[in-house]
């Protein structure tokens, strides 16, 4: 029985870097949406639904190529 997925550093490493993207992908949101006038608690949400949705998508793609 052969297994094609990627080792479990390889795969800790893989969700650290889609962890990061999200963090840099909610910090981008939340300033944006600050500039744009939100308050401070609206910008806060903006950047916290960004990494869950980056977070999701970026795991989901992960796994669908085998990756995760």
């Amino acid at each position: 029985m052969s297994s094609t997925a990627a080792p479990t550093g390889q795969k800790r490493l893989i969700v650290l870097i889609v962890v990061l993207v999200a963090v840099i992908a909610a910090m981008v949101a939340g300033l944006l949406a600050a500039a744009g006038g939100a308050a401070l608690p609206g910008a806060f949400l903006t950047g916290g639904g960004a990494f869950a949705a980056t977070v999701t998508v970026g795991l989901l793609i992960t796994n669908a190529c085998g990756w995760t």
